[in-house]
């Protein structure tokens, strides 16, 4: 999984140098939100997402991908391009449904090789954007992203669920 963050020449010489580094991130981002017990490679099953960063890969850059949850933590990892990216945690009680009251947690432009670890919820809220085109990220996590999820509008203080099977 991990490979992906490093880039070789057309020699075979490689111009990445935080592979070992990277490994560790992942470990450390794992071990704040499950217990490992044995190593990453035969311990609990990750997937992996490697995708653009704009939405449906196509668009250009600077037009964000809407605020949403993923219903677990995840572990970003900025592969290629800049990404600007916002962390929210709620500020409410969660009591009323579509309400919500987010609260800027973590905000930074990330370059390749930067990673994030997206806590568990109710904090795992983010949006980002692309700021420039060819921008990709890898994402790590503990099962299958959700069918369902919910988008958040902060000035507003809503949320709405919305399905990601294509209609």
């Amino acid at each position: 999984m991990i490979i992906i963050f490093s880039e070789y020449t057309s020699a075979g010489k490689e111009v990445g140098v935080r592979a070992t580094e990277e490994l560790i991130t992942v470990r450390e981002c794992a071990r704040s939100f499950v217990e490992l017990d044995a190593p990453l490679q035969g311990g609990p099953k990750f997937q992996a997402f490697v995708g653009a960063a704009t939405p449906a890969g196509q668009e250009p850059p600077r037009l964000p991908v809407a605020v949403h949850d993923h219903s677990m933590w995840e572990m970003l990892g900025l592969y290629r391009g800049t990404l600007d990216h916002t962390l929210y945690g709620r500020a409410d009680d969660m009591t009323r449904p579509g309400y919500a009251e987010l609260e800027v947690i973590d905000h930074r432009v990330m370059e390749p090789g930067d990673v994030i670890c997206v806590p568990p919820p109710p904090h795992d809220i983010h949006g980002f954007t692309a700021l420039r085109d060819n921008t990709w990220l890898v994402a790590i996590l503990p099962g299958w992203y959700p069918n369902v999820r919910r988008y958040f509008e902060p000035e507003r203080n809503i949320y709405y669920l919305q399905s990601q099977t294509p209609v």
